[in-house]
């Protein structure tokens, strides 16, 4: 379930709901200035209000990624996906942190996962992103060996 953020403006959000927009949104923007340790404070604050939006679980773990937390980014992730199956960005940084811990086969599964979501859409290039991470870190494996 996501949240309406935006609303009509003459009735106010409630508390808690205000209170995870701002946190969430700070989050966001600390995120994409790379401000990683800052980002996840507000994420955490955001969760205490609001538990049961997949967004945010996914947000936290790509910045735990970032981080190179990659066990607690994989906790988020999957919380993200019992939240909600079918999102391709939980199943994507699931995978990059399973392949941040040397899981390949398991980080080729999250990857398969989330292209399979995609549809035959490759909208970010990420199958040529995987197949790179593959080909330059582990020569011994190839990609399609993991199939």
């Amino acid at each position: 379930m996501t949240y309406q953020l935006y609303h009509d403006s003459t009735r106010p959000l409630n508390p808690p709901l205000q209170a995870y927009s701002l946190d969430y949104h700070k989050g966001v923007g600390l995120a994409q200035l790379g401000q990683y340790l800052e980002a996840i404070d507000h994420l955490d604050r955001a969760i205490m209000h609001v538990t049961h939006d997949h967004q945010i679980w996914t947000l936290r773990g790509s910045v735990l990624v970032h981080l190179e937390e990659y066990e607690e980014a994989i906790l988020s992730c999957e919380r993200a996906i019992a939240l909600c199956s079918e999102s391709a960005e939980a199943w994507h940084f699931r995978g990059l942190a399973l392949h941040g811990l040397k899981r390949y086969r398991a980080a080729y599964a999250s990857y398969r996962r989330a292209a399979g979501i995609e549809k035959g859409h490759d909208v970010y290039g990420l199958r040529r992103f995987w197949r790179g991470l593959f080909h330059r870190e582990t020569p011994h494996l190839t990609y399609h060996s993991l199939t």
